[in-house]
């Protein structure tokens, strides 16, 4: 698991580099110079160790170097993986952000087309209850009229039985009549 904190990576470095590499006067250069130092004395001896040093500088330098690229790989592996997570983080942003955008979207359109509905709804539902109101006065009006209509009628049948019952006295008259005229004729007739 790769350390997180600056320090972390700090001690992480370190205890790479010491498992990496001994300590000075373990390198096998180093000993080699100082076993060959060990054999000199005076003059060679100083223009010895001034090679000895020279060396040992240009090593330094060389694994200085070394370490420099080293550091900068790491840094560069660290930048890839914080870029590569941080494009992840954006690609799920994205993707969240149209993914919100979509659902608003299609929240506006549902919401456009209730409306819409709704309108046409109410204005059906008004033409209905218009229709309706104009059915109850109708209804209305014709139940007046049938109500005028059946007291004439009321009336005309009250007045036909009233003529019947003067109809049918006038026929019994006639017929009275008629009877004492034939009786008053049969008694003329009789001697």
């Amino acid at each position: 698991m790769a350390p997180k904190s600056n320090r972390e990576w700090a001690e992480h470095r370190r205890a790479s580099k010491t498992a990496r590499e001994p300590s000075r006067e373990e390198w096998p250069p180093v000993r080699e110079l100082q076993r060959q130092s060990d054999g000199l004395e005076g003059a060679e001896k100083k223009a010895f160790d001034r090679s000895k040093a020279f060396r040992l500088l240009t090593h330094n330098q060389k694994l200085l170097q070394e370490l420099r690229v080293d550091y900068d790989r790491r840094g560069m592996r660290l930048a890839d993986v914080e870029a590569s997570t941080l494009r992840k983080d954006l690609r799920h942003a994205d993707a969240v952000h149209l993914a919100r955008q979509g659902a608003d979207t299609k929240l506006r359109q549902a919401n456009s087309q209730l409306k819409f509905e709704l309108e046409g709804s109410q204005g059906e539902l008004e033409a209905q209850m218009r229709y309706n109101t104009r059915l109850r006065a109708e209804k209305a009006a014709l139940d007046t009229r049938t109500q005028v209509q059946e007291t004439e009628l009321k009336k005309k049948r009250q007045r036909t039985y009233e003529l019947e019952l003067e109809l049918a006295e006038e026929r019994q008259k006639r017929q009275m009549e008629h009877l004492r005229y034939d009786l008053n004729s049969s008694k003329a007739s009789r001697p």
